[in-house]
């Protein structure tokens, strides 16, 4: 398509990837503190060989499941990531090589985060949101500006995030996924029951980090079991003793059905939003 003066329209910047400024990683795990004293995993990644003083922006990729999983031995890792049973870490990985800093998050409640997963969860993901951004631009690697992706549930998030209002928070980028989950989940009136069931299973097995009974096929559950795989701890918590009690802070409620927290998001997203 060609305009006056012979411009012409065109979206090939769009498919150009930008440069890779490194071939290396940092990895790290630890508990960031939220205002109301509950600790939330994060799995950061940094780009290896960054100067002192360079300033980076970061990329959050949240979820209400889990973020990172350890096998029985090192064998079985890597093993899982060629069957990409390993979480989002590869994902994390790869924007590191484009000068981002890039944060798992393990909602309250979630994977080796403590708290619990309340059936509203959208007050909470506000809240945390701000104090998470708030350590991020705290940091001495931080420029101060913020994005947030995922695929799903974790895009879903992502969209929800938006309503901290939190001004570091620049972009979001939600990925074949839905923002009012009632009415992705009761379509026309008619409720996706099996759907909701599914989901509640596996929250269950997530939730008390048994990880094995996450799918129904036999060979399935017999498969993860022997990989040996469960939730990542933090590297301060070499001994698995603070997993356990966020673990056990899980289990402390339970969400009574995912249904009971659909009914309420309509009118909760009213009134977080402008």
């Amino acid at each position: 398509m060609e305009l006056t003066g012979s411009a012409k329209l065109t979206d090939a910047a769009t498919w150009e990837l930008p440069v890779r400024k490194y071939t290396d990683w940092i990895q790290s795990a630890q508990y960031v503190t939220m205002n109301d004293s509950i600790k939330v995993a994060t799995y950061l990644y940094l780009p290896k060989g960054i100067k002192d003083g360079e300033k980076i922006p970061t990329i959050i990729i949240p979820t209400p499941y889990f973020s990172m999983s350890k096998y029985r031995s090192a064998f079985f890792e890597n093993l899982a990531r060629k069957l990409a049973m390993a979480g989002q870490g590869k994902w994390a990985e790869d924007f590191t090589h484009f000068g981002y800093a890039t944060i798992l998050w393990d909602l309250r409640g979630s994977g080796a985060s403590y708290g619990k997963k309340l059936c509203n969860w959208v007050p909470d993901i506000t809240r945390d949101t701000a104090s998470l951004i708030d350590w991020i631009i705290s940091q001495p690697w931080s420029n101060g500006r913020v994005g947030a992706t995922g695929i799903s549930g974790p895009g879903m998030i992502c969209q929800w995030m938006l309503a901290s209002h939190h001004p570091a928070l620049k972009a979001i980028v939600p990925r074949f996924t839905a923002y009012d989950i009632y009415n992705s989940t009761v379509v026309g009136g008619l409720t996706a029951s099996r759907f909701i069931r599914d989901v509640g299973s596996m929250l269950r097995a997530m939730d008390s980090n048994r990880l094995y009974e996450m799918p129904k096929q036999k060979f399935a559950r017999f498969l993860l079991r022997f990989f040996g795989m469960q939730l990542k701890p933090m590297d301060e918590d070499p001994d698995g003793r603070m997993l356990a009690e966020a673990v056990h802070d899980h289990l402390n409620i339970w969400i009574v059905t995912w249904y009971a927290s659909l009914l309420r998001m309509n009118n909760c997203l009213a009134a977080l939003l402008p």
